[in-house]
């Protein structure tokens, strides 16, 4: 079932409080706030609204919101269900999306793409205020396997944060559809990922890891992101699980965005991500392709929590990985490259 909500334009972090029964929240954008529906779209109203880091707001009468202003954070009491029965939810679970943060770090993932320095210096996405501060420690491009990538650090946000770098280049399409599987990581038993996305990362990974352990040594308090568009958030995942699974002591710093990311592991690699208790976020815009593959028939599976953009002022979030109100309810023959392509910040 699904919940449906009308949230006003100001909304930056939202917590949706439902029965655990429920996989699923719709939260629709009122027509009024029309400059919503052009969120994926390359406006300076995005521009202005993902640069925000203080804003407040209100619905109609469809949610009672408890709006905390000092930590922008939205709390819905009460709904309307699917079958336009109210329900007022007493002990409800809940599920924090951070808007704000999604935009942080998809503007790191585009960054992945440009970025040709060690200065922080590639066009919009290095223009976001709340990205001012960053200072690169470390970049990667391999030419036989073809992986790339940075880790930076924000002091101002108290991040360090490791960005994939997506599909750029011919061999990354063909990194994106070889659907081998390897067994890995090595200490869950049955696990599995896809040995495209397994190859790119294993041959940074020695110096991802080590710089890693220095950053978080030198600014203990610091979270560690991990993000990555495409090809990107395949590995960016793959990163979440190895620190997950061989360094556990960093799991309360752990957080891992994606944005139009493959399946990359089998049921057992879900399970075990699933199992993680840190915030775990897929964005999926529309109809986009990659999300869909590797196909479930090959024994590939989403983990986490999806952000589907389901229209352009409609958002579904799912809290099961392959869950059919997400984007797993678009027919195949809808799938569209240029929404893979779409995620306009990046």
């Amino acid at each position: 079932m699904a919940l449906i909500y009308k949230l006003s334009l100001a909304a930056v972090a939202l917590q949706i409080l439902a029965y655990p029964c429920y996989s699923a929240a719709i939260i629709q954008t009122s027509t009024a706030d029309s400059s919503f529906s052009n969120m994926f779209g390359f406006t300076e109203w995005f521009r202005d609204f993902f640069h925000s880091s203080s804003t407040t707001g209100n619905s109609n009468d469809s949610a009672n919101l408890d709006t905390n202003s000092a930590t922008n954070v939205i709390t819905i009491m009460h709904y309307t269900a699917a079958n336009n029965v109210d329900m007022t939810i007493s002990s409800p679970k809940q599920i924090v999306i951070d808007i704000h943060a999604i935009g942080l770090y998809a503007a790191y993932s585009g960054a992945a793409y440009s970025l040709d320095s060690d200065k922080w210096a590639c066009g919009i996405q290095c223009s976001r205020p709340d990205t001012e501060g960053t200072v690169i420690k470390h970049r990667w491009k391999t030419p036989q396997i073809t992986s790339g990538g940075f880790i930076a650090v924000n002091p101002n946000k108290k991040a360090i944060v490791v960005s994939f770098r997506g599909t750029a280049e011919f061999q990354d399409w063909i990194d994106d559809i070889i659907i081998n599987s390897a067994e890995w990581p090595l200490t869950i038993a049955g696990s599995q990922v896809g040995a495209g996305f397994l190859n790119g990362y294993e041959i940074v990974s020695p110096l991802i890891i080590q710089k890693i352990h220095e950053l978080a040594a030198t600014h203990p308090e610091y979270s560690i992101v991990a993000t990555g568009h495409s090809l990107g958030g395949a590995r960016a995942a793959i990163f979440a699980a190895d620190i997950s699974a061989n360094h556990p002591h960093y799991l309360p710093r752990l957080q891992l965005y994606t944005y139009g990311q493959p399946r990359c592991g089998n049921s057992a690699f879900v399970k075990f991500m699933d199992s993680l208790n840190i915030t775990k976020i897929r964005v999926v815009n529309k109809s986009d392709l990659i999300p869909h593959l590797p196909a479930k028939e090959a024994g590939y599976h989403h983990f986490g929590t999806e952000f589907w953009v389901a229209a352009e002022n409609q958002f579904v979030v799912c809290q099961d990985g392959d869950y059919s109100m997400c984007s797993e309810s678009v027919p195949f023959y809808k799938f569209s490259i240029p929404d893979h392509t779409s995620y306009s910040w990046i």
